[in-house]
Parts: C-alpha cells; structure tokens; sequence
C-alpha cells in the first residue's frame, strides 16, 4: 500500500470516528435560567425555596418529554417538577423546583443531575447538572462562651428542684432573694406582638460567680455571672443548660397564648442576659431570649426589669 492510499485510509477511518461522536452526542433545545441556586442562611427547621425553568428554543414543539434523575442525593435538598410527558411549544418552558431544609446549623452543599430526553430512553436526551448550595442558621446555646464551673449552693441540681406547688421538706432550704425585678416583656413573632407585665426574684454573688432567679410562675433559673468591662457594675449572665430549656419554653408558651397556635417542638434557643449594678442599690437586668419553634417560627422576647433592694 502507498503512502497516499495509508493517509488517505487513515483520514477516512478518523473522520469516520468523528462522525460516530458527533452522532452519539446529544445537543437538544433546551436551555436551563441557571445552573446554581444560592439559597443562603436558612434557620434550623424552615424551609427555603427556588426553581430552574427549562425552556424550549428551538422552533419547533420538544416533547412528549422524559425526565430521568434529579432527586438530590442528601436529606437537606428535596425536588419536584412539572415537565414530565409535557410538550413544549417554541419558546415554551416548565420548571423543576428545589427546598432547602436544613436540620443542623452549618453549610450544606449537593447537585441535581437530569437527562430530558423526547424518547423513552436516557441516551437520547440532554444531561443537565444544578449545584445547589446553603447554610442552615441554627440558634446556638452559648456558643461564644467559654464554660464555666456548676453553681453550687441552694439548688445545685435543677431536677432536685422541688416540683411547683409542691411543699419542700422542712429540712430542705428554701431560696431566699435579694432583689425582685419588675418590667414589661415585649414577645414578637410571625402574626403576633404583645406585650406582658414580667417579674423576677433575683440573688446574685459576683464572687462566686454564680446567680439564682424566679420568675412569677416558680421557675427556677440558675447559672454563672461574668464581670463586663473594667468599674465592676455590669455583668452578662449565662444560664445553665437546663434552665435555658426552661426560658424557651416560657417564651413559647407566651408566643402561643398570644398567637392562638401551638407552639409545637422546639427547634432552638439562645439567650442574652445583662446585669447592671446602679450606685444606690438598684438593679438593671436587660433579657433577651430567641427560640424557634416548629409551630409558630421564630420568637423573640425582650424585657427592660428594674428593682430596688429587698427591705431588710
């Protein structure tokens, strides 16, 4: 064989070899509005939502269409669509829609992978990849705080805190307190705003670091008490792990009193709590507490207290 009639075969079987590439790959008429949907923060138990719209540019009908895959792989990212056996006209569309539901705080990312094709079968039709992406906003419990040791004294141990309305033991010690607080909580929510007179008994020792309150209703509130600033008269307080649970479900059960809804599980808490000493005695506590609730949302409390001392 020449080397003409080598080149000349061998330009044939590499043009045949194109020809079969080209004919395997698909390049159909749809186009997709994008190819990545930020969904951004998204609290703890909400759902946030987004679609892609699929459109048909060609000039003629696409269609009967089928959609194979799509579903994303991960619990966080759940899919639908409405394209399936629909035919779309010239310029027509149809769209495949997204949820992001976060169940932890933290970033979260997956991909939506799907063939459209006019024929029964996936090798005929065009692949498509959409990244999706967010971050779940989770309400933390004293998450930029370091933790500090147990209160001990009067009630050390919530769960030995005497049931309410039950009489304590007479050799039990019975709390005593040297401010009693007094303001108005302001409770907002999605559909709901009230505000509501809001009392607290108040002992507290900066040496120790350590506090104990009572709200009106005999809740016990118990936690740590760190010094702010340099004069010595403002101090954040940090309540314990079980007692934050007990702030949340108050404000809850606020929250659903004024909504008319139930409150339903909670998702999250967090609370902020400032003390400030004033020169004559008198106290200033600011309390704020966030929780999310999978029945009303989002709640929010915010109370401005004031006290005097006790009379001795």
């Amino acid at each position: 064989m020449t080397r003409q009639r080598i080149a000349t075969a061998v330009a044939a079987s590499l043009l045949l070899s194109l020809t079969s590439a080209a004919a395997r790959a698909v390049d159909g008429p749809i186009a997709v509005s994008t190819t990545h949907i930020d969904f951004g923060q998204v609290s703890v138990g909400s759902t946030s939502s987004g679609s892609v719209t699929l459109t048909n540019t060609g000039g003629s009908p696409f269609g009967p269409i089928n959609m194979f895959g799509g579903a994303p792989p991960t619990a966080e990212y759940g899919a639908s669509q409405n394209c399936q056996g629909q035919t779309l006209p010239a310029g027509g569309s149809c769209n495949v829609n997204y949820d992001f539901m976060p169940g932890a705080g933290g970033a979260f990312q997956d991909s939506s992978n799907f063939t459209i094709s006019e024929t029964g079968s996936q090798a005929d039709g065009e692949d498509f990849s959409i990244l999706l992406t967010g971050t779940g906003r989770s309400l933390c419990l004293r998450c930029d705080v370091a933790v500090f040791p147990p209160l001990t004294g009067i009630i050390a141990n919530p769960d030995e805190t005497p049931d309410r309305g039950e009489t304590p033991d007479p050799g039990e010690t019975t709390p005593t307190f040297d401010h009693e607080l007094t303001g108005t909580a302001k409770v907002k929510g999605k559909g709901l705003k009230t505000s509501q007179p809001y009392t607290l008994q108040l002992s507290f020792d900066p040496a120790a670091g350590t506090f104990l309150a009572m709200a009106a209703d005999g809740a016990v509130y118990t936690g740590n008490l760190v010094a702010k600033g340099k004069r010595g008269d403002k101090f954040r307080l940090f309540l314990d792990d079980a007692t934050e649970g007990a702030l949340a479900a108050d404000v809850a059960g606020r929250a659903a009193i004024a909504s008319g809804r139930a409150a339903g599980a909670l998702l999250g808490e967090t609370s902020k709590l400032t003390l400030k000493l004033g020169r004559n005695g008198e106290v200033a506590l600011r309390l704020k507490s966030e929780v999310l609730t999978s029945g009303i949302g989002e709640v929010v409390l915010k109370a401005n207290l004031t006290s005097t001392p006790a009379a001795q």
